[in-house]
């Protein structure tokens, strides 16, 4: 549940000609990224979770001057300018990301990403989805039973999309309760796991809390 300040790390790897890599997975749809503004040179991130798309696919940026940088380990027509030209063996890669695109992509996938980010992210902005986000969170934590729940707070500039709560019982044990009332929750490292997106409400949170609050035993 701990967010990294970028800004401040990616000053401190320019300082030192350092190239930024960020994984993402666990906060892009969730938390705005700014690559260039944190000085970041590569970003990856599954497109399953936080994005709302189907599993099967990730995304890829990165910096003109990083792809300079790195070494092709694969390679295939669809990375060539003259793709689809299959006698054509010369070496002439693309300059833009798509020299990463070395074969068939997955374009199922790729139309369930377009579709999210056309009518949600681009529609509703991600400064506002992540305010709410973090909102969501804490309704959760106003609503929990402090004698049973112990969620990890930390300052504005690091929180994230995942609330990490410290449990009386076993944390499997909840997720298990959760999910015999049709509600989804994880455990990592003894830690109980939430993470409200944006478009869940206030009764969202009163439900699960009100299941958390009675215990495993109830």
């Amino acid at each position: 549940g701990y967010a990294a300040d970028l800004k401040r790390l990616g000053a401190f790897c320019q300082k030192r000609g350092i190239d930024l890599i960020i994984d993402a997975a666990q906060s892009l749809g969730a938390l705005p990224l700014y690559p260039e503004e944190h000085g970041i040179a590569a970003i990856t991130a599954s497109t399953w979770k936080w994005l709302l798309a189907s599993r099967g696919a990730g995304i890829f940026y990165t910096t003109p001057e990083l792809r300079e940088k790195l070494r092709d380990t694969m390679a295939g027509g669809a990375m060539m300018k003259h793709r689809g030209e299959y006698l054509n063996h010369a070496w002439d890669p693309f300059e833009s990301a798509r020299r990463f695109e070395y074969s068939t992509l997955p374009w199922e996938h790729l139309v369930t990403l377009e579709t999210v980010l056309d009518e949600v992210f681009l529609k509703y902005q991600m400064g506002p989805i992540a305010h709410e986000v973090l909102r969501l969170q804490d309704r959760l934590v106003e609503c929990l039973d402090k004698r049973l729940y112990q969620p990890l707070r930390f300052p504005t500039e690091h929180r994230s999309g995942i609330l990490a709560v410290r449990t009386v019982e076993d944390p499997k044990r909840v997720v298990k309760a959760l999910r015999a009332r049709g509600m989804v929750a994880t455990t990592q490292g003894g830690y109980l796991r939430l993470a409200p997106h944006f478009y869940q409400t206030d009764e969202d949170m009163r439900r699960v809390t009100q299941v958390l609050n009675q215990g495993t035993r109830a």
